[in-house]
């Protein structure tokens, strides 16, 4: 390819690159944050940080799954992460949350047992997180991890049809 066609085709590429670019990051937005646990104990490699997310909007439908990140190997706490989600998905009348957990072997062991809400009704872009350590409790039907809702749906866990709650 001589120099002259490589400028005739950077000239006709170029643009429609150059606009591509410019409205992937207008609609391009992120949600950036950390998260701690109070435990005072290392994680192994092998563990997995994953924040969420979601439109809590319609209290009778489990909440959707806007936009979510991994962080492999995430390292001592604070754990610093960002959550990059498409702006044409967030509705300004809507109620948005993160949620977080730390996964080891694809087994649950913290989750945030509060949602952080963010983006819309003047809430932040920025969220701080507390992650709690699962463990199981006593309930009327037999001991349960607890869980934050929704976790099960997202980790494809079916070993069990009963929620957070150990109710049915």
């Amino acid at each position: 390819m001589t120099r002259q066609t490589a400028v005739d085709v950077l000239r006709h590429v170029a643009p429609s690159v150059y606009l591509a670019l410019i409205a992937s990051t207008a609609t391009a937005q992120t949600i950036t944050g950390t998260a701690t646990y109070r435990e005072r104990m290392a994680l192994p490699p092998a563990a997995v940080f994953e924040a969420v997310l979601e439109d809590v909007s319609r209290v009778d439908a489990r909440a959707e799954v806007i936009a979510s990140t991994r962080v492999p190997s995430p390292g001592n706490p604070p754990i610093a992460f960002t959550i990059a989600y498409d702006q044409a998905r967030i509705l300004p009348g809507r109620r948005y949350v993160v949620r977080a957990s730390m996964l080891l072997d694809g087994k649950l062991q913290f989750t945030t047992d509060t949602a952080a809400p963010v983006i819309t009704g003047g809430n932040p872009n920025r969220v701080s997180l507390m992650l709690r350590r699962v463990g199981t409790r006593q309930t009327a039907q037999g001991s349960q991890p607890t869980a934050s809702p929704g976790w099960r749906e997202r980790h494809g866990s079916s070993s069990s049809s009963r929620g957070a709650t150990g109710r049915r």
